[in-house]
């Protein structure tokens, strides 16, 4: 009887350990499904972040590329602007020159 009551004493202390045991690894396991979760809100949050930084790196190139455009396009009036001055100045001067010889033959001539 003696040896029935150690054993069930054992077992009885055993089943205590193994208790203690399996709560300290719940609460270690709650304490990680905790942090598992904090750091799941984080990264949902950076996901939302890296959305709108590709948004407006999107939006970036975008606006890039209309300003490359509208450059290009000033560039090109300018040069069409340029050469039509140029045009006009050797004109004028073609007349200058032109009204320049009538002078000087009149003056010979005078």
């Amino acid at each position: 009887a003696e040896a029935a009551f150690a054993n069930e004493r054992r077992a009885s202390e055993q089943a205590s350990e193994l208790s203690q045991s399996l709560k300290k690894e719940q609460i270690e396991l709650m304490s990680k499904a905790e942090k598992l979760g904090r750091l799941e809100e984080r990264l949902s949050g950076s996901e939302v972040h890296v959305e709108a930084l590709k948004e407006e790196l999107a939006k970036a190139g975008g606006a890039e590329r209309e300003l490359r455009r509208q450059w290009s396009e000033e560039v090109e009036r300018t040069k069409e602007d340029g050469y039509r001055l140029l045009q006009d100045c050797q004109a004028n001067r073609a007349t200058l020159d032109a009204r320049l010889s009538i002078a000087s033959l009149e003056a010979a001539g005078a």
